[in-house]
């Protein structure tokens, strides 16, 4: 919530039930949440480096595989990693967080 939002249902609490308890704790109930959804962007930013990071190990593992044994798993791999990757990537564009590839 924006603060002026914020300030305005404060503000009105306080007026309805005349108490600052209450307002403090729904102050600290929007800062809670506040506080939860930054921890929650900061894991998934997290997580998006790290899936980018196993995407760019399994292109060199497929990359420089010559048994065929190695070229299947690094084939899994990469694949495996670019869906993770992307899972990733759209989660984040849909949280409203700019991503570049």
């Amino acid at each position: 919530m924006t603060g002026r939002w914020k300030e305005h249902l404060l503000d009105k609490c306080k007026i309805s039930y005349g108490s600052n308890q209450i307002a403090a704790s729904l102050e600290s109930e929007f800062d809670r949440k506040e506080l939860q959804k930054i921890d929650e962007r900061e894991q998934l930013l997290q997580n998006l480096k790290q899936a980018k990071k196993e995407w760019v190990q399994a292109q060199n593992l497929f990359d420089h595989a010559i048994e065929p044994e190695l070229i299947d798993y690094g084939i899994v791999m990469l694949e495996s990693a670019e869906k993770k990757y992307n899972y990733f990537i759209k989660l984040a564009r849909k949280l409203g967080i700019q991503v570049e590839i």
